[in-house]
């Protein structure tokens, strides 16, 4: 497995660790901002977030597989992720000066991984190998 690719897969687990962590932490720092964990989770956006960390999880999974869903999955589940956080910082009542700038620089962070992804002939040989 390329080491970018293992690098994205512990992060895809890592998102699924983060959410779990904020039920047991006593709060969240978003944009500097702090949020406690109650807050978090009143406000729904920790259930907005656990279905797309679970993704990640699952798209994680499918990578170690060579699984040929395991790209798209991934994408995705960045796509998700991001949605999720954004949509929950606006439930929980943080200032939108921050989200223009960071959803900007995460789109562009999603297509970059997503040409890495697709287009790095390490990557294509690595899920050559197909197993499903």
């Amino acid at each position: 497995m390329p080491g970018l690719l293992k690098m994205l897969t512990a992060m895809g687990f890592g998102m699924l660790a983060w959410v779990v962590a904020s039920v047991f932490s006593g709060g969240l720092s978003i944009f500097g901002q702090n949020v406690s964990t109650s807050d978090w989770w009143e406000s729904g956006a920790g259930f907005l977030c656990l279905p797309a960390a679970l993704l990640m999880a699952g798209s994680a999974i499918l990578m170690l597989c060579r699984s040929r869903y395991g790209r798209p999955a991934h994408i995705a589940g960045w796509v998700a992720i991001n949605m999720a956080v954004f949509i929950g910082i606006k439930r929980i009542g943080i200032h939108s000066s921050m989200f223009i700038p960071a959803m900007s620089f995460n789109a562009a962070l999603i297509v970059g991984i997503s040409l890495y992804l697709y287009l790095s002939k390490s990557i294509r040989n690595y899920f050559l190998a197909v197993t499903d």
